[in-house]
């Protein structure tokens, strides 16, 4: 029975470190386009307010 839990453990651990590594690269994406283009940044203040 442990052992099992061990294993689902670890599997949850591996797919949230997944899921985090996947969503700082969006937003590692997300923030190099919004550096090159200003008028981007200025467009998604607008929609946020």
């Amino acid at each position: 029975m442990q052992i099992k839990k061990t294993n689902r453990q670890s599997q949850l651990d591996l797919v949230s470190i997944i899921c985090a590594l996947k969503a700082l690269n969006v937003l590692k994406i997300l923030a190099l386009n919004l550096w090159k283009y200003p008028k981007l940044t200025i467009l998604f203040r607008l929609d946020l307010v």
